[in-house]
């Protein structure tokens, strides 16, 4: 399995850089080693590369299968200012994000953005209440499924474990519709074009989800897989991925140290030679690239990677095709 700094030290040799050491140290008089730069260069090249093949590749490539927990109701203390959305929750989990809350004092239901932001401003009194959190969302974020994995798409079908799949809302207003939050016309009881709608999510079994995406007022931003009605026990929810390539850093490839192995492990499904093609193609436009007699080479191997990526699909032609009905294996 090879690490980044060994893609890393095969792609500077196209700087002309044959060691780690920096350029101008007292140990490398006499062979060149990287200047100020020139490891976030290659940095920027394989990161520029896995994006450009995430794009190019089937997309069955990078998906994922992924197990997440709706967690039970859990109360929570939190410091509240009237008509401010600024709170300090003590009793903070990471699980939290985007999911509902039924605060004391306020009629209307809130939703967390984080461990001292609400969405909407507390209508109550300022002070120290008490709330219900709902685990009515899952928010893809670092730490919140496996390991630091980074979700850019659910697919379907997300399947409630024990219950069978969740019916997908096809937009916001349709979800907040069958939430009962979503104004409605009642022609009925009263004049013709007066809207009303529920205070309120309802509790129970979900039946129906939206992947939701949510600005966390800190320059980032995540994706919520929904669900309603808002469930009252610990539930586990079944779904496939689509996931993000990796974005490595410098220290990915040097430490410090100039000699120890980051060992930050690079695993492709496809072959080594398709990231080195993109990379080193990339590399070619960098004013840095001294290997100018390779380019029509570099450029020829990108052209083979990328009319090969195709091939990666098993269903893309007949000859790579495998059957649409698996064989029994009994």
């Amino acid at each position: 399995m090879p690490t980044l700094k060994t893609i890393a030290v095969e792609l500077l040799r196209d700087f002309g850089i044959t060691t780690l050491t920096p350029a101008n140290s007292t140990d490398n008089t006499n062979i060149r080693g990287p200047s100020t730069g020139d490891l976030q260069a290659v940095c920027n090249a394989i990161n520029g590369a896995l994006e450009e093949i995430w794009c190019a590749v089937p997309a069955e490539i990078f998906q994922q299968r992924y197990g997440g927990v709706l967690r039970e109701p859990a109360t929570v203390s939190v410091t509240v200012t009237q008509y401010s959305k600024v709170v300090t929750i003590t009793t903070w989990a990471a699980w939290m994000t985007g999911c509902t809350v039924a605060l004391t004092g306020d009629s209307i239901y809130n939703e967390i953005a984080s461990s001292t932001a609400l969405v909407k401003p507390y209508m109550g009194a300022t002070g120290t209440t008490t709330g219900t959190v709902y685990a009515d969302c899952i928010p893809f974020i670092t730490g919140s499924l496996t390991d630091s994995d980074k979700i850019a798409r659910v697919l379907p079908p997300i399947r409630l474990a024990g219950y069978g799949n969740l019916r997908p809302a096809g937009s916001r207003e349709e979800f907040l519709q069958w939430s009962g939050l979503l104004d409605v016309t009642t022609p009925h009881t009263l004049p013709a074009g007066t809207q009303t709608s529920n205070f309120n999510k309802q509790t129970g079994t979900p039946t129906s989800y939206f992947v939701d995406a949510m600005n966390l007022g800190n320059a980032s931003y995540t994706n919520l897989l929904r669900v309603n009605p808002m469930p009252t026990t610990a539930m586990m929810v079944e779904f496939n991925t689509m996931i993000k390539p990796p974005v490595y850093v410098t220290t990915d490839i040097d430490n410090g140290d100039h000699s120890t192995d980051p060992a930050v492990n690079v695993i492709l499904p496809f072959s080594l030679f398709f990231l080195t093609a993109f990379a080193r193609r990339r590399l070619c436009g960098d004013g840095r690239f001294v290997n100018v007699g390779a380019k029509d080479e570099i450029n020829r191997q990108y052209l083979k990677a990328l009319e090969s990526l195709g091939d990666l699909k098993p269903s893309v032609t007949a000859a790579h095709s495998v059957s649409a009905t698996p064989i029994f294996r009994g």
